[in-house]
């Protein structure tokens, strides 16, 4: 059953990658708007997005089972590895291209942000897969 977490990674990243998409795109396009209102609607689609990948992870914890080899959670290590990965490259890639000069700093410190709200549950899965490694 690792790949509930697999899929709960795989929900959590594309959704929250949307959402900060979405936010970075409006910011880029009219540099005037609220970046308040922007972040505020951010939080809550990330928020929104947290949800079911929450619900997947405490399911897969409570119906967890001992790993009885090493080859059955390489491969989903694997996908939520290379997922954070992918995560990561996509915000640091949309927080630089196309940005105006005077928003940098603010642009940077939302997809810090984004990073930050990206990583836990692929974080969690992970975690789960190495100490069922043990």
């Amino acid at each position: 059953m690792p790949y509930i977490f697999v899929a709960a990674s795989v929900i959590s990243v594309f959704a929250i990658i949307f959402v900060i998409k979405w936010s970075l795109d409006k910011i880029k396009r009219n540099p005037d708007v609220n970046i308040e209102k922007v972040q505020q609607n951010m939080f809550i689609g990330v928020a929104l997005a947290e949800s079911i990948p929450i619900i997947l992870v405490v399911v897969g914890l409570t119906t967890l089972a001992p790993a009885y080899e090493l080859n059955e959670l390489l491969t989903p290590l694997g996908i939520v590895i290379l997922l954070a990965a992918f995560a990561i490259f996509f915000i640091k890639l949309q927080t630089t291209i196309g940005v105006p000069e005077k928003l940098k700093g603010r642009i940077q410190l939302i997809g810090f942000i984004g990073i930050g709200l990206v990583i836990p549950v692929p974080m969690v899965s992970a975690i789960v897969f190495i100490l069922r490694m043990l």
